[in-house]
């Protein structure tokens, strides 16, 4: 088998379901693959580990995600799908409606407001020989994607005799 050697470190994937490798330039958007995956005529068969140590993300905003499970989420509603793993060395289950994800893909997450729940989520999906880019939102809370007739939430006076009843006690314990 031939090796080959690279001059500047590249991130390799190795698809299971079609045994295809992916070879990035770096990880995240646009997803960049390496020329030599581009050029049938180039096909890598071995890559030999270079010495030049670990290889560190460029800081950035987004965050590796490493995704341990999918599955659906048929409670929540109609198309919404739970993404399990690991993020900033914590667990994080986060609900989105985007389909075709694999758990085995390269993630990665960025915090998209101030709330700390909502997320900008990267990575590729696999198409016969091809990965192709995609970006989406996603939320570690699920009540977004509950249709609102079935959310618990207090009748629209609830909050008025919840003071009159406040107002009360202090009143009496006077």
């Amino acid at each position: 088998m031939p090796s080959v050697q690279f001059a500047k470190p590249v991130f390799i994937f190795t698809s299971l379901q079609r045994e295809v490798e992916f070879f990035f330039d770096h990880l995240g958007k646009p997803w960049p693959k390496h020329p030599c995956t581009l050029n049938a005529a180039k096909a890598v068969e071995k890559v030999e580990p270079f010495s030049v140590g670990r290889n560190e993300l460029k800081p950035s905003e987004w965050l590796p995600f490493i995704c341990t499970a999918i599955h659906p989420a048929p409670l929540v509603g109609v198309g919404v799908f739970v993404l399990e793993g690991l993020y900033d060395h914590a667990e994080l289950k986060l609900f989105c409606r985007e389909n075709g994800l694999n758990v085995r893909a390269p993630y990665l997450i960025k915090k998209n407001d101030e709330s700390g729940k909502n997320f900008l989520v990267t990575t590729v999906q696999f198409s016969g020989d091809d990965a192709l880019p995609v970006e989406f939102q996603a939320t570690s809370s699920a009540i977004k994607f509950i249709p609102e007739q079935f959310r618990k939430s207090a009748p629209p006076d609830a909050e008025e005799k919840t003071k009159n009843q406040k107002n009360l006690l202090l009143t009496q314990s006077t």
